[in-house]
């Protein structure tokens, strides 16, 4: 039996925004995700490739040392937080 394979795929590639610091961010960004995948399934898509750190929210950038730069005022929603290790474990 041979295999037939499709002549095109649809493949979304979401750019999105994410929330970090808490275990309840992830379950909205998971949320957010699965709408936007969903969407995306919905016009076609079969392949759908999120950034890499959507789920979490954290970024590339070394966060204990260019987290504040001196010459840009902090917001003062992030005065006082140290961001090490604000990234919840989930459980399964």
């Amino acid at each position: 039996k041979s295999l037939v394979r499709p002549r095109d795929v649809r493949v979304a590639a979401v750019q999105c925004s994410s929330k970090m610091g808490s275990k309840e961010a992830v379950k909205e960004n998971a949320a957010k995700m699965e709408t936007l995948a969903r969407r995306a399934a919905g016009k076609g898509a079969k392949i759908i490739v999120f950034p890499e750190a959507s789920l979490t929210g954290y970024t590339s950038q070394p966060f204990l040392h260019n987290w504040h730069r001196p010459e840009r005022g902090l917001q003062a929603r992030f005065a006082g937080i140290n961001p090490k290790g604000i990234v919840p474990r989930l459980e399964s």
